[in-house]
């Protein structure tokens, strides 16, 4: 019904004094109309018309190979210094927190009684040697006098039977008296490496033996390890740059590990792969490696964390994909293509790290196949696209 036809069927009954109100309202009602028709039609214009996009290709660059993960600094030797004989600990010689050197005297138990010990083994050994030589003397004649038959057979074969029990005893009080002086060597506790020493757990004066438990703690500080976890993925990609190389794999000598110490600076010192896991660990789909560091300065603490940066020293080809033309859901790593309708779809691919503002792309995309680089967020799987420039939009560095 139109608004003339409105106003028709309402004339008889108006009056003067609402005439010009009720044409105003009228008048509105009408304004409101038409603009929400014109508003349709511009909406199903626009609906009708494709979205200009421009498009980019997948490129393909000579990368190094470079990853960052948390580490944890851990000594390369740790050393639970304990007693191995019962005694009073007597004396100690080094202070807590301080660097000791590999043989520097740590502790002294009480040593008399194994002093005691050794000088009674060694008396034993003399009176031993001393029956020898008296039954050697004795063989001697034994066997003269049987040669001359003096005396029978078996006088010959008792003194032969001494001497040999008595060379018997000689060794085994030989062996306890190295067994004495053993025990007594155990009194003095020496460092068995270079490293620093931590706290006292157990102090002087103290009765301790070989059940006592850890008297200090020792943990070498130079060379140092530091202990990092790395994605199966990215321990690929550098073995990967390695290929044909002249180097053994074992030996990983082409992955340059650098650490950024928790106050954000860069250690000085580059480190060297030393050991690389047999696996990975399932749940969380890395591979824990170890790297071996130089600590002259002792600025790397044992159990400190910090960050690993691994280079490889060999470039490798890769297909690089804008990071701003793909579209992330929780199903996974998407870009928008055109299909033969000029409509866009999304493609999935597999993403295999980062690289400067690219994702490395392992799966789904090859170098040179096309993708929608801008008006992402105009689109939708099955929109119209109308291609404005077709030159490459990635940017190459």
């Amino acid at each position: 019904m139109s608004i003339k036809s409105i106003f028709d069927a309402i004339k008889p009954f108006l009056s003067r004094k609402i005439v010009i109100p009720t044409l105003i309202v009228l008048a509105l009602i009408g304004f409101q109309q038409l603009k929400a028709f014109f508003e349709n039609q511009m909406i199903a214009k626009m609906r009708m018309a494709p979205v200009e996009v421009t498009v980019g290709e997948v490129i393909e660059d000579n990368i190094t190979t470079s990853t960052s993960s948390s580490g944890r600094v851990v000594a390369c030797k740790i050393v639970n210094v304990v007693s191995r004989v019962n005694g009073w600990l007597q004396e100690k010689y080094f202070k807590e927190g301080a660097f000791v050197k590999k043989g520097q005297l740590l502790y002294k138990i009480e040593p008399n009684e194994y002093q005691n010990a050794v000088n009674q083994a060694a008396a034993s050994v003399r009176e031993s040697q001393a029956q020898l030589v008296n039954y050697e003397k004795s063989l001697k004649r034994a066997r003269e006098l049987v040669k001359q038959d003096f005396v029978s057979k078996s006088y010959y074969d008792d003194a032969l039977a001494q001497r040999d029990a008595t060379k018997a005893l000689l060794d085994v009080n030989r062996a306890n008296l190295a067994q004495a002086k053993l025990n007594l060597s155990y009194t003095n506790i020496y460092s068995p490496i270079d490293g620093k020493v931590g706290d006292i757990l157990i102090t002087e004066g103290n009765l301790v033996n070989t059940s006592s438990g850890t008297l200090v703690r020792i943990l070498s500080i130079d060379p140092i390890y530091v202990s990092f976890t790395m994605k199966s993925e990215d321990y690929l990609r550098y073995l990967k740059s390695y290929s044909g190389k002249n180097e053994l794999v074992n030996k990983l000598s082409f992955i340059v590990p650098q650490v950024v110490m928790s106050d954000g600076t860069i250690y000085d010192e580059e480190g060297e792969i030393d050991f690389v896991d047999n696996e990975v660990d399932e749940s969380s789909g890395t591979i824990s490696l170890r790297a071996t560091f130089s600590n002259k300065k002792k600025l790397l603490v044992p159990g400190d964390f910090v960050t690993v940066k691994t280079t490889s020293k060999y470039k490798q080809k890769v297909a690089l994909l804008p990071q701003d033309a793909v579209i992330e859901s929780t199903s996974g790593s998407f870009v928008y293509v055109i299909d033969e309708d000029n409509k866009a779809q999304l493609k999935q691919f597999q993403k295999a790290g980062q690289y400067k503002g690219y994702w490395i792309v392992s799966d789904g995309l090859k170098v040179g196949d096309k993708f929608i680089s801008n008006n992402l967020q105009k689109l939708k799987p099955g929109s119209k696209v109308k291609v404005i420039d077709k030159k490459n939009e990635n940017g190459k560095k």
